[in-house]
């Protein structure tokens, strides 16, 4: 485990975007970045903005209390090659109330060093996570949420992990406030050698305004250490509806990592697609791909049968 951890320590560093609040030097770096990356090129290209808004699949990830507004099932996909080092990706299936999540982070091969920097071999850094989150309505424009996570290592040395993270959501349009309270419940990540790290803690609240044409939203972080409350990081994100099928989006930090992005949605599906700017690391593209499963796109049984009648019958003419 010694020999491994610099260089996991350089991964997670890495894996995880600048969004993420700085912890200074005498705090834990946790291993579950996975978590913090983010599913989903729609907030992404808002800045990774979305507690208040939290108005599609996505809420799954970012503050599950807004699956109880949810309409119809749906299932999504996101991939990412984050800063053109790790592979990232995530698959999403959501109806009315639940969803579920997996989300995998690999890195390929890398070279393994001792305290010294001397090459002692190479081994692969794979984390997987799993993300499952129930919310329900109290009244109209008030719901509430649980969601867990379940996280795992692959490497030189393999680890797992738990953590339950609340949420809710109240709408009073044509505002949005939102809030959760990550690993609020947590198991400590434990290691095959029995070394253990804690999960990170932290509340974010969120407030969104949300038209038809102009969707903005403002969260921010508050990182819960043994000392107190850290102040975290602001992030605004923007959304416009500039043609029927085609969004415009935007996105910016208080460290002014900024991203942008664009989203065309065809009936049933929707294609999303973000491009985050970073000051010292390679910038990244993200892509997801949604599919929506409503009552236009089940077909109605008796309509099939009309449809089949009417060919029968056609066919017999001719």
């Amino acid at each position: 485990m010694k020999k491994v951890f610099p260089t996991v320590v350089i991964i997670l560093m890495i894996a995880t975007p600048a969004t993420v609040v700085a912890i200074p030097s005498d705090d834990f770096v946790s291993t579950a970045s996975l978590f913090t990356v983010g599913t989903g090129a729609r907030p992404l290209g808002m800045g990774n903005a979305f507690v208040g808004l939290a108005n599609d699949e996505n809420a799954l990830f970012y503050n599950p209390a807004g699956l109880a507004f949810l309409e119809e099932p749906g299932f999504s996909s996101f991939y990412t090659n984050q800063f053109d080092s790790f592979n990232y990706g995530s698959l999403s299936a959501t109806v009315p109330r639940v969803g579920l999540t997996y989300l995998q982070l690999s890195s390929g091969a890398l070279t393994e060093r001792d305290l010294y920097g001397n090459s002692t071999g190479e081994f692969d850094y794979t984390s997987r996570g799993l993300l499952g989150a129930y919310g329900t309505k109290i009244g109209e424009d008030l719901s509430v949420a649980l969601q867990g996570k379940a996280y795992q290592v692959d490497s030189s040395s393999t680890a797992m992990g738990y953590s339950l993270t609340p949420g809710l959501l109240y709408k009073l349009e044509p505002f949005q406030l939102g809030a959760v309270f990550k690993n609020l419940l947590a198991s400590d990540i434990t290691y095959a050698d029995d070394h253990t790290e804690p999960w990170q803690r932290e509340v974010t609240i969120g407030i969104a305004y949300s038209t038809e044409k102009l969707k903005l939203d403002l969260d921010i972080d508050a990182l819960l250490t043994e000392r107190g409350i850290d102040p975290g990081v602001a992030r605004i994100g923007a959304e416009g509806t500039i043609f029927r099928h085609l969004s415009l989006r935007a996105g910016v930090t208080s460290k002014l990592q900024s991203s942008i992005g664009l989203g065309v949605d065809l009936k049933n599906w929707q294609f999303d697609y973000s491009y985050q700017i970073h000051n010292e690391l390679p910038s990244s593209h993200r892509v997801s791909l949604t599919a929506r499963f409503g009552e236009d796109s089940i077909p109605n049984l008796e309509e099939l049968k009309e449809k089949f009648r009417d060919l029968l019958s056609r066919a017999v003419e001719n």
